[in-house]
């Protein structure tokens, strides 16, 4: 998703707007979510914890949704992000 990155508000590190835009583009392109084996091997990550301590990060901020296992991506959370940064709101 290189050059057509996403802008969420800054609650966000770069790092977790970083896996966020791989998800969106992921799950974009294969219509399902990314396995925690094909995250690590996107980040070079050495461990399952990585990407877990990201979802959990992510779930908590609102931007994943965890129902009994299954995550998802927060469609209306990423909608709202997007239209606040594309209207110039400055959220501090």
């Amino acid at each position: 998703m290189e050059g057509n990155a996403l802008t969420y508000r800054s609650e966000l590190t770069d790092r977790q707007k970083e896996v966020l835009d791989f998800l969106v583009s992921f799950k974009s392109e294969h219509r399902v979510m990314p396995t925690f084996k094909q995250i690590m091997q996107n980040f070079n990550w050495n461990s399952k914890n990585s990407v877990f301590t990201h979802f959990l990060t992510l779930e908590k901020k609102g931007f994943l949704t965890n129902n009994e296992g299954i995550r998802e991506i927060n469609l209306q959370r990423l909608h709202n992000e997007i239209n606040l940064e594309s209207k110039g709101n400055i959220v501090g």
